[in-house]
């Protein structure tokens, strides 16, 4: 059972979060022919009839990863929710920002789109995880085969913060439901041996969000759930918010820029950007937490890795390890 314990909790600063032991998992290497080989298996139907674009998607990311494009590329999703049902306020820039996020990151060193959901066609069961009671579809969607997974829209606010729980919240009801929620159905980033399958590969989480990481909670929504793991397993970095940020249209396209221009860590841009200042007053409290085997890498992945091809590091080796966060204190949930 995965286990935390904080270090240091005081306001404003780092927090470290240590895990208890999980089996070790080492990924088998593979020659590109025997690659290549591999997704012939593993997408068969899409190589004898590749009729959907799902399929064409899986099948095209799978050989590319095996060395038939290089470097491999680097993939994301992104979905949003601008109109909301009666009752819930409407959020009119929030597909703007993706989609300004998406003008901004295509083609800048290797990332490509995956996948882009807006309004009634983003459900939440793309973001549930596929091994659970229930299932769901985050294996093809948002955890495999992208490294980067973005929401932009309404999240939870619980009428007492923190209550161990958050959702994303969808415009439209799929199946019976408008919304995903962690620790229940999140879980992005798991590989090997993790729980729920090891069929994760997401490296980055955005939750352009309400309340998406309430202090006093990130652990049972983020980190350790039930005992299991939370939204991140082995994922390097979640991007979330403390509080309810304004709906902009440009912060992920202002972050990706930063990131762009001055070749800054996702910490100083998320944090720089995601915080709204006019003369002197701010608002939005944007946090960023990052995971490794040990609290010195995790601190180093936090105050260095990058959306930026040569920042990213290596996948943390084991689903035991450090969580580490940074955010700005502008109020809360």
């Amino acid at each position: 059972m995965r286990r935390s314990q904080l270090i240091d909790g005081a306001a404003g600063t780092l927090v470290a979060v240590l895990l208890a032991t999980i089996p070790h998992y080492a990924g088998a290497q593979q020659t590109p022919a025997q690659c290549r080989s591999q997704c012939q298996v593993d997408f068969r139907d899409c190589f004898q009839s590749p009729g959907s674009n799902y399929c064409q998607r899986q099948r095209d990311a799978c050989l590319a990863r095996c060395g038939t494009v290089s470097p491999p590329p680097l993939l994301y999703t992104l979905e949003c929710a601008e109109n909301y049902p009666s009752g819930v306020s409407d959020l009119p820039n929030s597909c703007d920002n993706t989609d300004n996020l998406d003008t901004e990151l295509t083609g800048w060193q290797g990332w490509h789109e995956f996948a882009y959901f807006q309004e009634c066609d983003a459900w939440p069961q793309h973001w549930m995880e596929d091994d659970r009671p229930g299932g769901g579809l985050d294996n093809m969607w948002v955890d495999n085969p992208v490294d980067l997974a973005v929401w932009s829209g309404h999240g939870t606010e619980a009428p007492s913060e923190p209550d161990g729980s958050w959702s994303m919240f969808f415009g439209c009801s799929h199946n019976g439901t408008e919304q995903a929620t962690s620790p229940d159905e999140i879980h992005l980033g798991e590989v090997g041996t993790d729980p729920f399958g090891g069929d994760g590969r997401a490296k980055f989480v955005i939750m352009d969000a309400s309340c998406s990481a309430v202090l006093g909670e990130i652990d049972a929504v983020w980190i350790n759930g039930a005992g299991q793991g939370g939204i991140m397993m082995r994922a390097h970095q979640g991007l979330a918010f403390k509080d309810s940020p304004n709906d902009s249209d440009d912060r992920l396209q202002e972050f990706v820029d930063e990131l762009r221009e001055d070749d800054v860590s996702n910490k100083q841009a998320w944090l720089d950007k995601g915080e709204l200042c006019v003369a002197f007053w701010c608002w939005n409290s944007p946090l960023i937490m990052s995971f490794d085997q040990t609290e010195s890498l995790a601190r180093d992945r936090q105050n260095f890795e990058s959306l930026s091809r040569g920042r990213i590091g290596n996948q943390p080796p084991s689903f035991d390890g450090f969580f580490v966060w940074n955010y700005v204190d502008n109020g809360d949930c």
